[in-house]
């Protein structure tokens, strides 16, 4: 039996050909929840069958993305003062309006638009 063929079982992948699946699966999956660009991810038709398990991990990091805009302004100023407390939550909206691609019509129909 060739490698491959049904009933041969699981065709063997080198590391390094695991670790460029499992980045395309990571761009497709940051790709469909954020506004930024990855190479790789319009390479291909979305397969979210392992892509899926990134989601958490992109959530995570679009977070972390937020949290950094609210605290680089929000420290700005007193950190007991009203008004750091709302520019650092402006910041972060701000921010997550512009990591999800929320801010820009185009972006959002282009994700609701059937692919194809």
């Amino acid at each position: 039996m060739t490698a491959g063929a049904p009933g041969a079982g699981p065709v063997k992948r080198t590391p390094a050909q695991w670790a460029v699946s499992q980045w395309r699966s990571f761009s497709q999956a940051a790709s469909f929840l954020t506004a930024l660009p990855f190479r790789g991810a319009q390479e291909q038709a979305p397969d979210f069958t392992v892509s899926r398990t990134y989601f958490p991990l992109v959530g995570l990091l679009a977070g972390l993305g937020m949290a950094a805009a609210d605290a680089a302004v929000g420290g700005l100023g007193l950190r007991w003062h009203a008004t750091a407390h709302a520019a650092g939550a402006a910041a972060a909206l701000l921010a997550s309006a512009w990591i999800t691609g929320h801010d820009n019509p185009a972006t959002v129909k282009r994700r609701l638009e059937p692919q194809g």
